[in-house]
């Protein structure tokens, strides 16, 4: 029997398939499955031959977490700002608090323990950014963790890693395997064990191991603390093995950062023999400086961080406070191309960042605005209808919620801006229109450092002295 016809049967049934599918799309804009639109022609007729990305993202892969019903099919107008907001949030690479003006830092505190940090004091400034796909694998976190390591003294460390991840093969500042059976419990569990950790998991394990290596920077002469991040457990004793070598450890906080190391070694096996224990991951750190931490889920809006846990919050705003949280949500949030209207968004988002707020009273706040996503209409990939009306429903957040804003649609060039990045020649995106590749997220990251610097040094002209680059 001769099988090659049937390889050419299958092929042809396969095109025709992709073919009608694509024209479908192209017209009526629907969506089966959760697959985006797509067209197998994009490579074709596009005015510039994309080159191979590097990004782990592939399209289709950010699923909305809303349910349809929550959100609105009639269009609405975009939000009023009041007088002190009006035009103000669309500066481009600037941090922005509305209730301040321009010359002075938007993130006062945070600058003062910076300006400390460089003039020598030894301390340790914590920075925990959270999102979804678009710093999946440490994109964007890992530019700007370096940049501002390198500035505030030197000293590195790619900080907390998961006990497990999805993008583990595609972190290129970590090292990360795993070994044995991890039971997972996340936003997306129904009935939780434990509280969540930032991350959004909690691990349960009678017989894992974690094998972590911090590659984010090459200097050997540079100590590094690795630290279990676990829960509490009855009687509050656990017994974990380092490094082969098995040792008792207290965990009677609700939240545990316990000392495992603080050699010169990037590496550590950790494993652990008691399924009462939460775990919730390693961080591997400088002894002092900056410390960046990044806590991406994907497919998300950030509703979702409402499911944490008040008590677990104020544990850790005791325990190992953040100075800084920076919240970048927004490309789950337009799943549906002739969306404009997301005051439904605004509505549930507030008392969420308000939970937040009051639970880490020591914290300054960043929320950054959606990064441009396209959508294709009338045959033509274009920025998403509604895009400038959830930038303005994010700065309205941040103005309501007296935290700093940073716009990162403007700072990356506006409308259109993803497009001509996924079409140009090397590629800054993926071909979904919605994340940047390894090159574009290394760009976007240098942007928001950037921004980060000229806000240090408005709180350098306002008082800090002995400051130098």
């Amino acid at each position: 029997m001769n099988h090659n016809k049937n390889v050419v049967v299958f092929t042809l049934v396969t095109t025709f398939i992709l073919f009608f599918y694509s024209a479908l799309t192209a017209k009526y804009q629907f969506n089966v499955l959760g697959l985006n639109n797509i067209s197998i022609l994009s490579d074709i007729v596009s005015s510039k031959k994309d080159s191979t990305s590097n990004s782990p993202i592939v399209a289709g892969e950010n699923l909305p977490t809303v349910s349809m019903s929550a959100t609105p099919e009639t269009k609405g107008p975009p939000p009023v700002f009041g007088d002190k907001a009006n035009g103000k949030y669309v500066l481009p690479k600037t941090i922005i608090r509305f209730s301040t003006d321009t010359s002075s830092p938007s993130l006062p505190a945070l600058m003062q323990k910076l300006i400390a940090l460089k003039q020598g004091k030894k301390q340790k400034i914590r920075i925990g950014w959270f999102g979804d796909s678009m710093i999946e694998g440490d994109l964007l976190s890992q530019t700007f963790r370096k940049k501002i390591q390198q500035f505030f003294g030197g000293r590195y460390g790619v900080g907390f890693i998961a006990a497990n991840s999805v993008v583990a093969n595609f972190r290129s500042t970590a090292t990360h395997k795993w070994k044995g059976d991890w039971k997972d419990e996340n936003f997306k569990t129904k009935d939780l064990s434990a509280p969540l950790f930032l991350s959004g998991h909690t691990y349960f394990t009678a017989n894992g191991e974690i094998d972590l290596k911090d590659v984010s920077f090459k200097d050997t002469n540079q100590s590094l603390q690795k630290s279990l991040i676990c829960g509490s457990v009855a009687g509050g004793q656990i017994s974990v093995t380092v490094n082969g070598q098995q040792k008792q450890y207290h965990a009677g906080k609700m939240i545990n950062r316990i000392l495992l190391d603080s050699s010169y070694s990037h590496e550590i096996e950790v494993k652990v023999n008691d399924n009462r224990v939460p775990v919730y991951g390693l961080s591997m750190e400088p002894e002092e400086g900056v410390v960046v931490d990044n806590f991406s889920f994907r497919g998300i809006t950030g509703l979702e961080l409402g499911k944490l846990d008040s008590a677990f919050l104020n544990s850790l705003e005791a325990e190992n406070n953040y100075d800084l949280v920076i919240l970048e949500y927004g490309a789950n949030l337009m799943f549906r191309p002739d969306d404009v209207d997301y005051s439904w968004y605004q509505k549930h988002i507030i008392p969420v960042v308000k939970k937040l707020q009051k639970a880490m009273p020591h914290t300054e706040f960043l929320i950054i605005s959606t990064a441009d996503r396209a959508f294709m209409y009338d045959n033509t990939w274009k920025s998403a209808k509604g895009i400038e009306n959830l930038v303005k429903i994010q700065a309205e957040l941040a103005c309501t919620n007296e935290a700093a804003f940073y716009n990162m649609y403007t700072s990356m060039g506006g409308e259109g801006t993803i497009v001509k990045w996924a079409d140009t020649i090397p590629a800054l995106a993926n071909k979904d229109y919605i994340h940047p590749n390894f090159k574009g997220a290394e760009i976007l990251g240098t942007m928001l450092y950037d921004a980060f610097i000229k806000d240090f040094y408005k709180a350098c002209r306002l008082g800090g002295k002995g400051v130098s680059n």
